[in-house]
């Protein structure tokens, strides 16, 4: 695909219009227009658009097109431009009436638009605005900007270059626009994460803009889905594993908070309510993002254990207290741990996965099913000793997978005083 061009050479019908505001613009002083948004991307990369918001920087939209309505019904100024339409080639010459965007008064009523139709081309009046967000509303409050506040509040990098009407320039005011254009990566132009914060539907539009416009987000975030695809397709062990998982299609909506995972040291609490904030979904999803989160260094550590050398397999032990310390739902915790790890090092990631076997750890032993048994036997009554005496027996279980009750009291006689067991089982 060709580099799109850093430069916009108008097309009959777009000089004829810029002709026409720019006449408009005299009755005016100091004012400047520029057409923003899609318009400048897609003619930037050859696109046909005939969809133009013209953004004005000292009059309102609703005035501005209430001056074009009047302008344009002027005998003199329909015979001079229908001439030149048609000498231009240009079909369409009339001029459609404006009709105007009305806002609440108290939703920035200076800021109402206006929309019409110039030459075939749909225009939009709009003013040169900031937004402002007060945290407890997804609609902000519109105020009058500069240029640069205003390509600044966009959704992307692509979708904030101007085009200067008068000097028919592209401008690229968060200096990074037309290089995003050329690269063809959507970025935002300030922090992703207030970005979305603001407004969770701009993530929405930007995946819609990027996929219809060949622009891709940067791949880290799609690594993590691309792996769960083939884990889910591929006959692995561990995809067998997740595909035997209960909650296997809740890891699709948890993928998407992959990158979360670089929070956990410093703001878990804050992402896993930013994650439910964003999209709605059972609280089940975030309780196990949560558990994941709080989990991720553990499970990784286990997940590199067993992805070693073959012929140094670690102690069932080690493996089975650890994935009874995650709980029930450890095989989507440790799934989503692969999928975090994959968007960054994609490469270490997929070799892991390919050498992750299932851990031979027999499911009814993570419950400790001889403890109740030897419990009585010893009529431990409790103490301070009993957690560690429990634990210590539940590894001894996973060591020991045939060994039975005789063994397992015989076993934790022995440890009495590394246990910390008193003589009489009582603490």
């Amino acid at each position: 695909m060709p580099l799109p061009k850093r430069t916009i050479s108008l097309l009959p019908a777009e000089g004829l219009l810029r002709e026409y505001l720019l006449e408009c613009a005299q009755h005016f002083p100091g004012l400047e227009i520029w057409i923003t948004g899609g318009w400048v991307r897609d003619r930037l990369l050859d696109i046909p658009s005939s969809d133009l918001d013209e953004a004005l920087n000292n009059i309102t939209g609703r005035d501005f097109g209430k001056f074009l309505e009047a302008f344009s019904s002027r005998p003199d100024i329909q015979a001079k431009y229908h001439q030149k339409a048609i000498e231009l080639g240009i079909p369409d010459a009339r001029f459609s009436r404006f009709h105007i965007l009305e806002r609440n008064a108290d939703k920035a009523k200076n800021l109402e638009t206006a929309g019409g139709k110039l030459f075939g081309l749909d225009i939009d009046l709009v003013i040169l605005r900031k937004e402002v967000y007060d945290g407890h509303s997804r609609a902000p409050e519109m105020q009058f900007g500069t240029p640069e506040e205003d390509a600044f509040r966009r959704d992307a990098t692509v979708n904030s270059l101007f085009f200067h009407l008068e000097r028919q320039e592209v401008v690229d005011l968060t200096g990074k626009g037309l290089d995003d254009l050329e690269s063809r990566i959507m970025r935002t132009p300030l922090d992703p994460r207030q970005t979305f914060m603001d407004d969770p539907l701009r993530t929405l539009r930007l995946i819609r803009v990027g996929q219809s416009k060949s622009l891709p987000w940067p791949n880290t975030w799609p690594r993590a889905y691309w792996l769960l695809e083939h884990l889910l397709k591929a006959g692995s062990d561990i995809g067998k594993m997740i595909q035997c998982e209960a909650n296997a299609d809740f890891l699709w909506t948890m993928t998407a908070y992959a990158p979360f995972a670089g929070l956990r040291q410093i703001m878990l609490k804050q992402a896993v309510e930013e994650a439910a904030i964003a999209i709605r979904a059972p609280a089940k999803v975030f309780k196990l993002l949560e558990s994941a989160l709080k989990n991720f260094n553990s499970i990784r550590t286990i997940v590199d254990t067993i992805a070693g050398p073959p012929d140094k397999p670690p102690p069932r032990s080690l493996i089975g207290m650890a994935i009874r310390s995650w709980g029930v739902l450890w095989i989507a915790q440790v799934t989503y741990v692969l999928l975090a790890q994959s968007a960054y090092a994609p490469q270490t990631s997929s070799s892991t996965v390919s050498s992750v076997k299932e851990p031979q750890i027999k499911e009814e032993l993570l419950e400790g099913p001889l403890l109740r048994e030897i419990l009585l036997f010893a009529d431990f009554k409790g103490g301070r000793f009993l957690e560690t005496a429990l634990d210590g027996l539940v590894a001894w279980q996973f060591d020991h997978v045939d060994g039975g009750v005789e063994a397992a009291k015989a076993w934790l006689w022995r440890q009495q005083e590394q246990l910390g067991i008193p003589c009489d089982g009582q603490g």
